[in-house]
């Protein structure tokens, strides 16, 4: 979904990938990671000019180990 108000633009995000690699000293799990994100983003000058995100990917790579 795209959103857009004036100079602010808000998007969700989906994302998906395979922990195939160590990770900040996490072994990999070979698991497919799944999760979901908002971004926002201010317009200036037809350019972007700041960016926020936020996203559950933190909470969905934890839930690989349970």
């Amino acid at each position: 979904m795209l959103l857009i108000d004036g100079k602010m633009i808000a998007m969700s995000f989906y994302g998906e990938g395979t922990h195939k690699n160590e990770y900040d000293g996490v072994p990999a799990t070979n698991k497919v990671l799944k999760y979901r994100g908002m971004a926002f983003f201010r317009m200036e000058n037809n350019k972007i000019a700041e960016v926020w995100t936020h996203s559950n990917w933190v909470t969905e790579f934890l839930k690989l180990y349970n």
